[in-house]
């Protein structure tokens, strides 16, 4: 990595837009942001399974849930959170260590 010497205290990763599924208003989230000064980790994505926030993922959540329970043989909670679109903020100590 070119710049891996010269990284800033916090790093954060983002797509380029700024409305999603899996997202509140980006500028907000960013300005709302107060991660610790070392060895941190902040997931930016809040997409939940299980809602209406988004109807195509919600039929997906159902069939899965479904298949899921089955062969888990436990029920699973109403709503998961999605830990998808790999957009997220993290400290120089922990990208190095």
């Amino acid at each position: 990595v070119d710049y891996y010497d010269d990284l800033p205290a916090k790093l954060v990763f983002l797509h380029s837009h700024r409305y999603a599924y899996h997202q509140e208003d980006l500028l907000t989230l960013l300005n709302d942001l107060d991660l610790p000064d070392t060895n941190a980790y902040c997931n930016l994505n809040s997409a939940l399974w299980g809602t209406r926030e988004d109807p195509d993922r919600s039929l997906l959540y159902r069939d899965f849930r479904s298949w899921a329970e089955t062969h888990l043989e436990a029920p699973l909670p109403p709503v998961l959170l999605d830990r998808c679109c790999a957009q997220f903020a993290v400290t120089r100590d922990l990208v190095r260590s």
